[in-house]
C-alpha cells in the first residue's frame, strides 16, 4: 500500500466512497451524490496546501484524505479542513491514521497553514479517537446543526495549531 497524491484516473473510485458515505452514513453531511465531474472537479481543487492524498495498493484507492479551504474569505487562508473517508471494506486497519499523518507532516512543513479544523458529527467516536491521537483539541459543539435521514445532528468542532 502506498499513500500518493490524487490524480484524476482515482475519481472514479473516489466517487464510490464518497457516495457510500453520503447514502449510507451520518458521517458526511453531504446529501446529493456525487457525480463523476463533480468528483474530477474536487480532485482537481485539491492543489498546493489544499493536498489530496489517496491511500492505493495497486489499481484501487482504499481510502482518501485532504485540506479543504475552511472558508472562501481570504482572512482565513491560514486555516485547513481535513477530511478523510475510507473504503468501507478497508475501515480499521490504520488507513485513516496513515493519511492523517502524511497530511499532518505536510502541514507542519508548510508555514502558511497555520491551523487544522475537523468537524465531526459527534456519534462519530473513531474520528474522535484518530483526532485526540493527533493532538487536536475539543474546541465546540453546534448543536442540531445538521438533519440527515430525518435526524438532527450535532457537530463537534477540533481544532489542532501548528506550533511555530
Amino acid at each position: 500500500m502506498i499513500i500518493r497524491e490524487a490524480e484524476e484516473k482515482d475519481a472514479l473510485q473516489v466517487m464510490d466512497i464518497l457516495n457510500d458515505s453520503i447514502l449510507n452514513s451520518i458521517a458526511n453531511l453531504d446529501i446529493p451524490i456525487k457525480t463523476l465531474t463533480d468528483t474530477q472537479a474536487f480532485i482537481h481543487n485539491h492543489r498546493d496546501i489544499h493536498r489530496m492524498i489517496v491511500a492505493a495498493e495497486d489499481q484501487a484507492v482504499l481510502g482518501f484524505a485532504c485540506f479543504s479551504p475552511l472558508y472562501e474569505k481570504a482572512a482565513y487562508a491560514a486555516s485547513v479542513e481535513i477530511s478523510i473517508y475510507i473504503h468501507k471494506d478497508h475501515r480499521k486497519i490504520g488507513l485513516g491514521r496513515r493519511l492523517m499523518r502524511e497530511l499532518m507532516t505536510f502541514g507542519q512543513k508548510h508555514p502558511q497553514i497555520h491551523t487544522v479544523i475537523s468537524k465531526v458529527t459527534n456519534t462519530n467516536e473513531a474520528s474522535k479517537r484518530l483526532l485526540d491521537h493527533f493532538g487536536f483539541s475539543y474546541v465546540g459543539t453546534l448543536h442540531e446543526a445538521a438533519v440527515k435521514f430525518d435526524q438532527l445532528i450535532d457537530v463537534d468542532i477540533f481544532q489542532y495549531i501548528y506550533p511555530r
